[in-house]
This record gives C-alpha cells, structure tokens and sequence, in this order.
C-alpha cells in the first residue's frame, strides 16, 4: 500500500466514523472556507520507498469552532489509523490555534507508518541509553493556560500560556512500567523528549508526560545536519 493509497483508506474510515464531519482526502495545509460542519484534510506529507516497503508521514488537519470538537476529531483519527493494514509508528497532534481567516480552531496532526513488507515492524522507544518497541506511539501537545477571574465574574479578564505539555502514549511497550525510572529522557520518531514521567499504566497502553521536546539531528559525511 502506497502513502496515497493510505490516506484515501485513512479518508473513508474517517468519514465512516464522522459522518457529521466534512472529510477531504487531499491535504492542502489551510482551507479557503470553513463549511458549515467540522472539516478534516486528509494527505501525504512525505513518503520513501525503499525494497517494496513505504513509510509514509501523512498530514491530518482538523477544523473545528469548539475545542472539545478537536479532541473528538483527533480520538477519530487515532482509531481510524489503528484499523488499518499499516506498522502504525506514531500519531502525533500539534496545539491547537486559532485562524482569524476562518473564524475556528485549527490542529495539524502527523500520522508516520510504514507499509509492505515491514507491515509487522514495530516502533523503536529509547529510555535513557536502553531501547525498546511499542506496537504504536501517540503523541499530542498543548500549551497550558492560566486563565484569572474576578471575583463573582463567570469569563476570566486575563488568559496567559503556560509551560507546554507532552502527552506520549505507548501501546505494547516492550519494557513494561518497570522499564521507567522516576523521571527520564524518551527518544521516539526523530525526536527526544525530556523531564518525562510516568501519568498512567494499563496492561496495555502508558501514558507518559513530558516537559520539553527537541528534533534529532545527525551529522552527514559532509557535516550537514539531517
């Protein structure tokens, strides 16, 4: 299966699963309208090939006025790329922001998996100096925001942001809870994330939270970063 042949696959899961949502399997990036409903654009972002066997990073952006409406749309997202026939590497979702060009709330989200003959591979997790797998990782991000309000008043007068927050789930991770210290560093997807501690376990899935997040760069043989 090739990157656009997931993402049209990606596209008709989510309009199975978001039939009040307007679906769009071509990702431009923005949109020049909002319709009257939620919108998702749906496309591939990069793809390499490499022996039969594609890793695509696909691009999901998510349109809606409510912000409890994004949650909803990225929990879509999440199982829709989990149903299908792809080594899901990770799902990751940006803050969300607002565009004064649509008048609503906008999140881009990044989908990496790989397809083919490594179908059954599974996504590589660094703990400190120890590496790991998981079946599939999630990560989302947010910025937290202190709202202040007057006393007897309903809407705050002020709203500042915070410190960002990480939220990295892991399912089918191969350590087990044991593998993760008080606090740690985590490698993941191209990149490391820090001040890491451990929020919540089930037999299957950890949910992990994050101070800091930085991409991983390598040194060609021409001294370049990659």
């Amino acid at each position: 299966m090739t990157g656009t042949e997931l993402s049209a696959a990606l596209a008709e899961k989510l309009k199975v699963l978001l039939p009040d949502c307007a679906v769009r399997p071509a990702f431009t990036g923005t949109l020049q309208r909002l319709p009257q409903r939620a919108a998702v654009t749906v496309g591939v972002m990069q793809e390499e090939n490499a022996d039969g066997v594609f890793e695509t990073v696909l691009g999901v952006q998510l349109y809606a006025r409510e912000r409890d409406d994004h949650a909803r749309l990225f929990d879509a997202v999440c199982a829709a790329v989990s149903s299908l026939p792809c080594a899901l590497r990770s799902v990751k979702r940006s803050e969300t922001t607002y565009s004064a060009a649509l008048s609503c709330l906008v999140t881009l989200c990044t989908v990496q998996a790989a397809t083919g003959a490594a179908d059954n591979a599974r996504a590589a997790v660094v703990i400190g100096d120890k590496v790991f797998t998981a079946d599939a990782v999630k990560i989302s991000h947010e910025a937290k925001v202190k709202r202040y309000y007057a006393i007897g008043e309903e809407n705050p007068y002020a709203a500042v942001a915070g410190k960002a927050v990480y939220t990295i789930v892991l399912h089918g991770f191969s350590g087990g809870e044991e593998a993760l210290p008080g606090e740690f560093t985590l490698q993941t997807g191209g990149a490391r994330y820090t001040h890491c501690v451990l929020k919540a376990a089930s037999e299957n899935k950890l949910v992990i939270e994050a101070g800091a997040c930085e991409k991983i760069t390598r040194r060609t043989q021409s001294g370049t970063e990659a």
